[in-house]
């Protein structure tokens, strides 16, 4: 799985240059639903191959869940109070933005509409605006 995933992020990086050198907007929108383990790894790996992703990408990760990505394996030391909540978030939220990565929390995605290039996100209450970024298009259901 982490092969593919590095695969289509040499061929992203790769547009994003060609892009760049053939005068078209260089920043390709890159929007990522869930944001678990692999999805971070998926960042990850992204940083690796393009070191200023903010230059070449417009990052966009949607959850549903409250916090950034956390690690799943240590969940139950959590819930036996052996580790903090803290002790098992994999990344900051100050990590996605020092990455340039728009982190969407509490945000599930409803519906992909490729055609139109846009999401449509269910949005817990009470957050306002939180949860819409520039350019996503994303409509929300309450």
């Amino acid at each position: 799985m982490l092969n593919a995933h590095a695969d289509i992020m040499s061929k992203s990086v790769a547009q994003a240059d060609a892009n760049a050198e053939g005068g078209v907007s260089a920043r390709l929108r890159l929007v990522i639903i869930g944001n678990g383990m692999s999805c971070l790894r998926l960042l990850e790996n992204l940083l690796e191959l393009a070191p200023q992703p903010a230059d070449r990408f417009d990052i966009h990760v949607f959850g549903a869940e409250a916090e950034p990505a956390y690690n799943r394996i240590q969940l139950s030391a959590m819930l036996s109070d052996e580790a903090g909540a803290r002790d098992i978030l994999l990344q900051s939220r100050d990590w996605y933005v020092e990455h340039a990565v728009h982190l969407h929390t509490q945000a599930r995605v409803l519906r992909i509409d490729r055609e139109r290039r846009c999401v449509q996100v269910q949005q817990a209450q009470g957050l306002g605006r939180r949860g819409r970024g520039p350019g996503i298009n994303a409509r929300r259901q309450r």
